[in-house]
């Protein structure tokens, strides 16, 4: 019983823990920056009103079961919404969406970052000059995963 209840936990906390992966996160800010590297961009910071509307986004995609960057949830509309909620008030920002299925860490970021380079709106997100801070948020439920990563100014 004991072992039952371990197992059941395990399967329980795996997703939950996937959902909030810090090293998946970290990984596609360190390759979008590498890029941005590439292009003469200077470096993105990170923020974490920024991260906190990207998890929020990213969640809210996995529990409503859908892939946009324009939510049904009033007051939430669209990221100029759900940055501003987070307390940011950037003079330009921009939203790069993806949904896969869950893999390994360094193929699951290389795939996102490949993904965002191959759509014309997503790269110029990625690459633009004009926008020096940005977030991570990422939800799993272990089938799916979803990745929003906000850009912005100050």
């Amino acid at each position: 019983m004991r072992r039952l209840f371990g197992i059941l936990a395990l399967l329980i906390l795996l997703p939950l823990s996937a959902a909030a992966d810090p090293d998946l996160a970290g990984t596609i800010f360190s390759l979008v920056n590498g890029q941005r590297a590439g292009g003469g961009a200077r470096p993105l910071t990170p923020r974490d009103e920024l991260a906190r509307a990207a998890l929020g986004h990213s969640k809210e995609m996995l529990k409503l079961n859908y892939f946009d960057h324009v939510s049904p949830t009033p007051g939430l509309t669209d990221f100029w919404d759900r940055i501003m909620r987070e307390g940011y008030d950037p003079r330009a920002s921009a939203e790069n969406l993806y949904r896969g299925f869950p893999m390994a860490l360094n193929a699951q970021a290389q795939e996102v970052v490949t993904l965002w380079l191959n759509h014309p709106g997503h790269r110029r997100n990625m690459l633009s000059s004009k926008y020096h801070r940005a977030g991570v948020g990422i939800a799993t439920d272990g089938k799916v995963i979803y990745v929003t990563m906000v850009f912005a100014n100050e």
